[in-house]
């Protein structure tokens, strides 16, 4: 034994917890060095943290190795870093996500890489351990909430108890936790599930065994626990919260920013240099902000200089700063996105740009502009970028067969092609596509299966961007050249150079070329290993008396005769399919389309009739 510490509320409870300490450690021939000991103390040192009336601080004298730290240099210093850093990552909110750059140095890689993005990860880190933020010491009688939020980077929580000298909460623990490239292929669903889950087990030794809140921003969350039926990777969580006493309850996010900035890594912009420059030169020209550049040289603030530029700091993520006369025309280039309401078109804005007084300055920009004032809805339509198609093949759906589908191929100067009935394979693309569509629409739309065609937006971009063995690239990078960039942020790009085009366009040529190749190829071996199981088909000559397949069974058929017939070929047509006639009053079609593979002779034919 060590250090012990001895909490009381009074001072004749301390004594008498005391004297209990002393007399048992006399039993047992334990030995106190009293020049060592403190009695009867307000504020007292325990395990690297200041314990001062129910509150919690972290001691200097240990923040003190981490401040004077010097650079990182291989990934032993910065494994010992972290490690220093994270014995007080309770105190720091967002730990992970700020320290994710530095973490990532400690992968099984031989180069040891510290760019900016590390430096700046280090230096906030040593910032934000020099300041002193205070944690509340938990009270198992006082009301208890656990707020956690989730995004695909990190799963953020924060335990909270009211104050028992006002109705304020305050914060007793942080905690926040970078996701695993397995965890990042999850739902926005599973990932605020297991951002409760993750909370529940830090916070186990605190919550078990009281009532408690939890606050989450996902609707969906508080009424799906409550199922009976679950996937099993939810059912599963579901389990392990039954233990704990709690109730759920919902906020909208806008409510949330406090812990929602602790799963959201900041956001990295790139500004192309003409663009940086025509903000430096801004700042520079803005009085304010040029005296704001001028105080951060000397005093701690919540702005930053990065790269000759500055930022501020809300919710810790670093903004640039907008002088006024670029204002206007970063809210309109925002809006013109898609002339979007007033509340979108702010939070385009604000993700990445700082710009006071933001939502009345969007406002004024709004009536300005015609589109919105005409339309003040959103588009329905997307744009035709990719030109008439020339051929259209489908089923025989009756969507397909309605005089208004026929009307717009007509309109459309496109063929239309309606493949053989049962003869799945003359469409045979999109019905593959049809099954991975279907298979992954049930795993998107598990909150809400009813709500299925929300997510089909998502799921094209799902498969666009997704590898294809066959052209061994994805399906967008080999139309435009270039891998699909998922972010929805504001960017701010010039046209690009003679240069850059002509480089462009043959690194697109060589894409395609290659992506020729290998689809000529898995075609071959496809061809062949096709062949290895199937035989010449029979050929038929007109006026040739056949059996037909029944290839469709309702109710009270599947013990029909398996074949229809006798028919008679009317019509030869290409690879194999044939146009019959019925011949007697039997059953089956009069007239219909089919092939081969489906057909048999009439026995005791003639050639012809």
């Amino acid at each position: 034994m060590d250090d012990v510490v001895i909490p009381t509320a009074y001072e004749s409870q301390a004594l008498e917890y005391l004297k209990i300490v002393l007399e048992v450690a006399c039993d047992y021939g334990l030995e106190i060095n009293f020049l060592k000991s403190e009695f009867l103390h307000n504020t007292t040192e325990f395990l690297g943290h200041i314990i001062e009336n129910g509150r919690l601080f972290r001691s200097p004298s240990k923040t003190k190795a981490v401040i004077n730290y010097l650079d990182l240099k291989n990934t032993k210093d910065v494994r010992r870093f972290l490690g220093l850093t994270g014995y007080f990552r309770k105190f720091l909110p967002s730990y992970s996500t700020i320290a994710k750059p530095l973490s990532d140095l400690l992968h099984k890689d031989p180069l040891f890489q510290f760019y900016a993005e590390q430096q700046i990860a280090f230096q906030k880190l040593k910032y934000l351990l020099s300041q002193q933020p205070v944690l509340s010491i938990f009270n198992q009688n006082s009301p208890t909430e656990i707020h956690t939020d989730a995004s695909i980077d990190g799963l953020g929580a924060v335990l909270l108890q009211k104050s028992i000298h006002g109705n304020q909460f305050h914060p007793v623990f942080y905690i926040s936790k970078k996701t695993s490239d397995h965890e990042r292929k999850y739902t926005s669903f599973q990932l605020e599930v297991l951002a409760v889950v993750e909370a529940l087990k830090k916070f186990r030794i605190y919550v078990l065994g009281t009532s408690f809140k939890i606050i989450t921003d996902c609707d969906a969350l508080v009424k799906t626990l409550s199922k009976k039926e679950l996937n099993p990777r939810i059912a599963r969580w579901a389990l392990y919260v039954q233990e704990f006493n709690y109730t759920i309850e919902h906020r909208t996010g806008s409510k949330m920013a406090h812990v929602d900035a602790l799963s959201r890594y900041p956001h990295c912009m790139l500004i192309q240099n003409s663009v940086h420059l025509q903000f430096h030169k801004g700042q520079q020209a803005y009085d304010q902000i040029t005296a704001i550049k001028t105080l951060l040289e000397t005093t701690p603030h919540n702005y930053i200089v990065k790269n000759k530029l500055l930022y501020k700091t809300v919710n810790g993520t670093d903004l640039l700063v907008v002088p006024d006369e670029m204002q206007a025309n970063i809210i309109k280039t925002a809006h013109e996105r898609g002339h979007f309401a007033v509340l979108r078109t702010q939070d385009l804005v604000s993700k990445d740009f700082y710009i006071p007084r933001l939502k009345d300055k969007v406002e004024k920009c709004f009536q300005n502009c015609v589109t919105y004032i005409l339309t003040n809805r959103k588009r329905e339509n997307q744009r035709h970028v990719f030109g008439n198609h020339a051929r259209i093949i489908t089923d025989k759906g009756s969507a397909f067969t309605s005089s208004a589908f026929e009307y717009y191929c007509k309109k459309q100067n496109s063929l239309h092609i309606s493949i053989t009935t049962g003869l799945p394979r003359s469409d045979g693309q999109i019905e593959k596509q049809n099954s991975t569509i279907i298979a992954a629409l049930s795993k998107l739309s598990v909150e809400d299966p009813e709500k299925w065609y929300s997510q089909l937006p998502h799921l094209q971009e799902i498969l666009n961007s997704t590898f294809q063995r066959s052209i061994k690239m994805t399906p967008f990078e080999l139309l435009f050249g270039t891998k699909m960039k998922f972010c929805k942020d504001i960017e701010i790009v010039e046209l690009l150079n003679d240069e850059i085009t002509t480089q462009f366009q043959e690194k697109r040529d060589a894409l395609r070329q290659d992506a020729r190749k290998q689809i000529y190829k898995v075609q071959d071996e496809n061809h062949r290993t096709y062949n290895l199981r199937r035989r010449q088909a029979h050929k038929y000559q007109l006026y040739d008396l056949v059996a037909i397949k029944r290839t469709q069974f309702g109710p009270g058929l599947k013990l029909k005769q398996k074949y229809l017939g006798p028919y008679k070929v009317t019509k030869v047509k290409h690879n194999d399919t044939y146009v019959v006639e019925k011949c007697d009053f039997v059953d089956g079609p009069s007239k219909t389309s089919t092939c081969a593979e489906f057909m048999k002779r009439w026995p005791n034919q003639t050639n012809s009739i």
